[in-house]
Formats: C-alpha cells, sequence, structure tokens
C-alpha cells in the first residue's frame, strides 16, 4: 500500500439509495457516489454488496491530541490545510472532533491523526505538532488495538467501530 494515491477499479459498490434504485458505484460508473461512500458512513443509502482488493496489514501510527479552547482556531486551520493540502496521501487518516466541558465550564478540540505506516509522527502531521495541546499520546500499534481502545471507551451499542 505505500504512499501516494491508490487508485483501484475493481472496487465496486452496490448500494440501494434513498429513492429505493439500486446502483452500482466505483471510480468509472457513479464516481461521486463511489467517492462519497469511502467516508460518508450511512449517509448515501444501503450498501448491499461491495467487491475490494485486501492487502496485508502491518502496524501503523496513531495519536490523540486534546487541545484547549484557547488554540481551537490554530487546531481548525491545521485540519483544514490537511483537508485540502494532503489529499493524494492515502496513508493518512485523521478525524476533529469538538466538545464542550461542562464541568469546567470549557471548549476543547481534539484531534486523532492515524498513518498507515509505521512511522512516529510522520510529517504529514507537521503542522499539528507544534500547537500546545492539554495532552498528547501517539504510538505505534495494530489497526486492531485503536479500534479495541476506541470500543472501549464507547458506550455499549455502538455500532460504528
Amino acid at each position: 500500500m505505500g504512499g501516494g494515491h491508490v487508485s483501484n477499479p475493481s472496487i465496486v459498490v452496490q448500494v440501494v439509495l434513498p429513492n429505493a434504485t439500486v446502483v452500482r458505484a466505483s471510480e468509472n460508473q457513479h464516481p461521486d457516489l463511489y467517492f462519497a461512500l469511502r467516508g460518508g458512513g450511512n449517509n448515501f443509502g444501503i450498501v448491499t454488496h461491495f467487491t475490494f482488493q485486501t492487502y496485508p496489514q502491518k502496524q501503523m501510527w496513531g495519536a490523540t491530541y486534546l487541545y484547549p479552547g484557547s488554540v481551537i482556531d490554530q487546531v481548525t486551520n491545521a485540519t483544514y490545510n490537511l483537508m485540502t493540502r494532503q489529499t493524494e496521501d492515502s496513508n493518512l487518516a485523521f478525524w476533529h472532533t469538538y466538545a464542550y466541558v461542562p464541568d469546567y465550564n470549557m471548549l476543547v478540540t481534539s484531534v486523532q491523526p492515524m498513518y498507515a505506516e509505521p512511522i512516529e509522527n510522520p510529517s504529514a502531521f507537521n503542522e499539528l505538532y507544534p500547537i500546545p495541546a492539554m495532552m498528547k499520546q501517539s504510538r505505534i500499534d495494530w489497526m486492531s488495538g485503536f479500534t479495541d481502545e476506541v470500543e472501549s471507551m464507547s458506550p455499549r451499542g455502538v455500532r460504528f467501530v
């Protein structure tokens, strides 16, 4: 799986759209829907079949950064830059969330950068590293280790993990 954009026209998704139309989406058929389904969860229809190529799993790098409200603009700008400047690096993934903590009357933001190579602090996230954080944790682990961690912190019954 190396760096760069991964193009695989053999990936095909069959989906039932909200209007009950059944379509097959790929890079060549309904490419906008195909692109949206790759990260849009269940917002675009019900996936009834998919065909894809698998790759051997290796360890990867992942982190969790928790930032105070005072740097939210910096973090938001950095994640915007990640989305607009790093779009061709297929090893890169991250989540950016905002939360209000009523017990402390505090607005916080968190970023969970992930990189599908076992590289400590990959350069793709250089813009995040200097921003002062309340907490920074990172490690190299198997995807299953990160998934188990998220699942253990989620309320029972959450099915997205």
